[in-house]
């Protein structure tokens, strides 16, 4: 399209300038006008090609299997699901890109044009003889100048619609990522994020509780643990585990004034099916900032040192999972649900949105490797601590 437009400029530039414009080149002209009106009508096909193809992505992947035996094969389907958004996400990234060329190449023509009617007008303006044929030069370049207006705006239309559909891509792809987390926790909210702070805390933090908080946030991604792999599930007696898993982050805090104390805990989410219908999750630490603690403080862990633990999820009776609680300083400890605690279902979303001084916001941007704002961060390990019959809560630095 782009040789084609030069062509047609050329051939009014040359005809222009010899004053008359032959009828056999006129032709020539309304069969370039015509293979360009024939370009823009085949792209609008494309277009509406392209929107039919993208409602066909907005399968839906609410009927899933019941049984748990099944649940590894719908996780591959919505896996599936997701590499197909992302190719669509791709082709759409190279449409905007050529667009966006496009958009760039009319504006530089647009300002061609402009700055040539500028200057046959400056010439129109202090010619003594021939005005009638310098009318007519002026006539056509205006006649090009809205040709190539309106091209350009054809452009901008394209992308813009490209945008909405690259847009309506994203979405169905976050979408996607996040039923397949929802099937595998079996919770019926968007919520990944689970978190307390203050008096929710104040047993285990002895002494520093209304300074701290907890918060665990699970990745969106569902991953199936290859056959080479699985090896390294949890063993559980009277369970069997299944060959998936979701990574987590597992962050515990203390304010000090502008200083924060932090435990961070990284691993993996997996689901265990009982010899009954009963079902458990399994938190499986990776790395952990007390990992480079003393023996005598690792035993004294507020959150436990165990390589594999078990959380109890509780369900509410239209909003899937509303707490969990896990085991902490001999006792456990419950989080509830993000949206309920900061008003976001995960802690990327809580690290934007939350208060400055709200501490599982706080907690949340430390998950996600942001620096709290005006606020220093020194990872280490929290402690149970007893001295002279009395019990605090000490943290070690690594």
């Amino acid at each position: 399209m782009k040789s084609s437009n030069f062509a047609l400029l050329s051939l009014t530039l040359t005809v222009v300038s010899c004053g008359k414009i032959t009828t056999e080149r006129e032709r020539h002209q309304a069969r370039e006008i015509d293979n360009l009106r024939s370009e823009l009508a085949t792209k609008d096909a494309t277009i509406r090609t392209n929107e039919s193809d993208l409602d066909s992505t907005k399968s839906d992947a609410a009927k899933k299997a019941a049984e748990i035996s099944a649940l590894n094969t719908e996780v591959e389907a919505e896996k599936a699901k997701v590499a197909a958004a992302d190719a669509k996400l791709i082709a759409a990234d190279d449409r905007i890109v050529d667009l966006r060329r496009r958009y760039t190449h009319h504006d530089e023509e647009v300002a061609k044009l402009t700055g040539e009617l500028e200057a046959r007008s400056a010439e129109l303006a202090s010619a003594t003889a021939d005005k009638t044929a310098l009318a007519a030069k002026e006539a056509e370049l205006k006649k090009s100048l809205e040709a190539a207006k309106i091209e350009r705006s054809n452009a901008a239309k394209d992308l813009e619609s490209a945008m909405a559909d690259k847009a309506k891509i994203e979405k169905s792809l976050t979408d996607e990522k996040r039923t397949g987390l929802q099937l595998f926790l079996e919770n019926s909210a968007p919520d990944s994020m689970f978190g307390a702070a203050g008096d929710d805390v104040s047993e285990i933090f002895i002494r520093r509780g209304n300074d701290c908080a907890v918060v665990i946030d699970f990745a969106p991604d569902v991953q199936v643990v290859p056959a080479s792999d699985r090896t390294t599930l949890p063993s559980l007696n009277g369970y069997t585990v299944l060959s998936m898993r979701a990574a987590y982050r597992k962050v515990a805090i203390c304010r000090d004034g502008s200083k924060i104390e932090a435990q961070v805990e990284k691993g993996f989410l997996y689901r265990a099916l009982g010899s009954s219908t009963e079902r458990v999750l399994v938190v499986g630490k990776e790395s952990s900032s007390c990992d480079k603690a003393s023996n005598d403080i690792k035993a004294a862990a507020i959150l436990g040192d165990s390589k594999y633990e078990t959380i109890n999820p509780y369900r509410g009776e239209m909003d899937g999972i509303e707490t969990i609680d896990f085991p902490a300083n001999y006792k456990n400890l419950r989080l509830h649900m993000g949206s309920a605690v900061v008003g976001a279902p995960n802690c990327g979303q809580a690290a934007k949105i939350g208060a400055p001084d709200d501490l599982v916001a706080i907690a949340c941007a430390v998950a996600v490797d942001k620096t709290p704002d005006n606020l220093s961060v020194t990872k280490g390990c929290f402690s149970k601590k007893s001295f002279l019959g009395r019990e605090s809560t000490r943290f070690t630095a690594e």
